[in-house]
């Protein structure tokens, strides 16, 4: 369908190895698969209210338009701007599933982790603050926390979870960005991206408001062939971390996680 054999593709999804990569660094080296080889992990909704986040307001006008915006973002370590590229709730997901990792591992961090990962506590315990991200909020929904890594969850309930999760973040995508950067500085890893500088997109099927295609990674560590969705979103396109079951637009055996 996407004139390539899934053969020769990884098995796993643009979304897979990039929310690998993103979270690989974020999610305290376990997530190694969740943003973009970029990205990867978790957060929609139920409910649907306005966010202040005026960083969500750009539009690309097609899927390669903002692909090639998400390779440069990360080619910078931007990953305000990268946010700009994925869909709401893809950045949603994302981020609630950040915001869970290092709360449910500060305790361990703090007593086991090196100098530099006691420091990133510090700086992430900050940055939950100035988001309004309390320890009575986060205590409140500790036991919905564990939805949002269940595998057999469906999506929409993983989402529903993750915005009331957010719901004090009225800024997203610089919640994201900022724990990133905290964790960038404990890692020591200057770009964790690297390897992606030079992606290409090819064999784009767009239908209707969806679209797919296959992104091409040579050399390094994410050296292969993954399959990446895009999905509008009012007037322009934005990848599509988290597709749902059944679109029809991604190859056998490459569904994303939270999906059975």
């Amino acid at each position: 369908m996407l004139g390539v054999s899934p053969r020769k593709l990884t098995g796993q999804s643009y979304h897979d190895r990039c929310a690998n990569h993103v979270l690989s660094e974020v999610h305290m080296d376990r997530m190694q698969g969740i943003i973009l080889s970029i990205l990867g992990a978790a957060v929609f909704a139920a409910v649907l209210f306005f966010v202040i986040d005026y960083g969500s307001e750009k539009t690309y006008a097609t899927p390669q338009d903002v692909f090639e915006a998400s390779r440069m973002a990360l080619r910078r370590n931007d990953l305000r701007a990268f946010c700009q590229c994925i869909t709401d709730d893809s950045r949603d997901f994302m981020a609630a599933t950040m915001a869970v990792d290092k709360y449910v591992n500060r305790e361990l961090m703090e007593k086991a982790g090196t100098e530099k990962k006691k420091a990133e506590v510090r700086a992430v315990d900050d940055i939950f603050k100035k988001h309004g991200l309390t320890e009575a909020h986060m205590a409140k929904h500790q036991k919905d926390m564990l939805q949002l890594t269940d595998q057999f969850a469906p999506m929409k309930q993983k989402l529903a979870v993750a915005r009331e999760l957010l719901e004090p973040i009225s800024d997203r995508n610089g919640f994201i960005a900022e724990v990133f950067e905290a964790s960038m500085k404990a890692t020591g890893i200057d770009h964790p991206f690297l390897d992606k500088k030079d992606d290409k997109l090819t064999n784009v099927i767009v239908q209707g408001k969806a679209a797919s295609g296959i992104v091409e990674t040579r050399g390094g560590a994410m050296d292969g062939k993954d399959a990446i969705e895009f999905r509008k979103q009012g007037e322009g396109w934005r990848i599509d971390l988290f597709p749902e079951r059944g679109s029809g637009m991604m190859p056998p055996g490459m569904l994303p996680p939270g999906h059975p």
